[in-house]
């Protein structure tokens, strides 16, 4: 830790901030590396006695304390100093998703760019359940790691790394969403990786209509366990909303269904990703809208709804709603580009579209509707390519 830390959080303590945040780098025995990360500072005694962190948690403690902080309206100050060191070559690499056999040995599968791990834990799950070594990275690419296969989940930066890197090792990349609009899509090059899988057809006829057709792209639509969520007993009235409160994720036109359907309660299990956003639900949501913890158990969570809303303005193919169907909530889809034939007869153009759907209820049929989606299927169809 650098030797002015302490003093550099004492120079702020004139300013009206709850809590002090900052910048980490990591350190690996070989590398330091500067990591985009908030990490705890200092924060106000009286603060910390009236809002208790939640130790039920066995990770991400610091984190979830700033979201909840940000929920209230509390003001904070990020100090953009690097004064941590953040050493992970210890065993818990929870901080950094990091999960390492050793650098120098070779990996059968080395995940890279993950982010959050949500999209790729089923798939590195079931190829160690087959035995394979694999390390994972959210990261950049550390083309120091040795491996025979590099999955690249993600088509963002590290993804030109990847496929710039010249190996032996064969490269699967995987297609969200958000990367059909970013610039890096042009910096791709497709015949350096094996197989360009993308999750939705929709998306894939928008990077398509860009850049050209891409004779190697496969389409295999990402999975969800059903068996992990039970059917939910009864009906209320009740909307279920959660994810990232944010302008791309439909923030407004929630806030505004909420004020036109004042019969039904909408709950928010999220987290704000901009300031304004959160002061304007802070101070401008209606009495039958609700402000939850980020659900780290979305199913449990969900067995107290009925419905489940989704209003973003673009989306691949969201986990959150398949789980929500896989829990029995009526599906409430917004229009966006491709919705219309992945959830067809489950989205809305305008509010007596949504006043329609939510005129009946039938949980059986939505579970239904999740299970052609099991992760099952999408293993074994990307194992298939692996393997061949």
């Amino acid at each position: 830790m650098a030797r002015d830390a302490i003093q550099v959080l004492l120079n702020h303590t004139d300013k009206p901030a709850v809590y002090w945040t900052t910048f980490m780098t990591m350190y690996d025995g070989q590398i330091m590396r500067s990591v985009p990360r908030q990490c705890t500072g200092m924060w106000l005694r009286d603060y910390v006695l009236e809002h208790p962190f939640n130790e039920e948690l066995k990770s991400g403690i610091d984190r979830e304390y700033l979201e909840e902080s940000k929920k209230r309206g509390d003001v904070g100050v990020i100090i953009p100093y690097y004064y941590g060191i953040y050493d992970r070559r210890h065993d818990d690499h929870r901080s950094t998703k990091i999960v390492l056999k050793s650098p120098d040995e070779k990996q059968d599968i080395y995940v890279t760019g993950t982010g959050s791990q949500n999209f790729v834990a089923p798939l590195v799950k079931a190829w160690r359940d087959k035995g394979k070594d694999v390390f994972i990275a959210m990261s950049e690419f550390m083309p120091e790691i040795k491996s025979d296969i590099i999955w690249c989940e993600w088509a963002n930066e590290n993804a030109v790394m990847v496929q710039d890197f010249e190996t032996d090792a064969r490269k699967f990349l995987r297609f969200h969403a958000y990367e059909a609009f970013s610039p890096n899509l042009f910096y791709l090059k497709w015949d350096k990786w094996e197989k360009v899988i993308f999750i939705a057809d929709h998306i894939k006829d928008i990077v398509e209509k860009k850049v050209g057709k891409i004779p190697n792209a496969v389409v295999i639509p990402v999975g969800v366990d059903t068996t992990q969520f039970k059917v939910r007993e009864g009906k209320n009235n009740k909307i279920a909303w959660a994810g990232q409160i944010a302008r791309k994720k439909g923030a407004g036109e929630l806030m505004l269904l909420a004020n036109r359907l004042p019969e039904y309660e909408f709950h928010i299990a999220g987290k704000y990703i901009e300031d304004d956003v959160a002061i304007y639900f802070n101070e401008k949501k209606p009495d039958n809208m609700f402000i939850h913890p980020f659900a780290y158990n979305l199913g449990e969570w969900l067995q107290d709804y009925t419905y489940y809303l989704n209003t973003s303005v673009r989306e691949g193919n969201p986990i959150t709603v398949l789980e929500a169907c896989a829990c029995g909530l009526k599906p409430l889809v917004r229009d966006w580009v491709g919705a219309d034939k992945l959830y067809e007869g489950y989205t809305y153009k305008n509010i007596d579209e949504l006043k329609k759907l939510l005129e009946d209820y039938n949980p059986e049929e939505y579970r239904k509707f999740a299970e052609q989606y099991d992760i099952k299927k999408t293993i074994e169809i990307i194992n298939g390519y692996i393997q061949s």
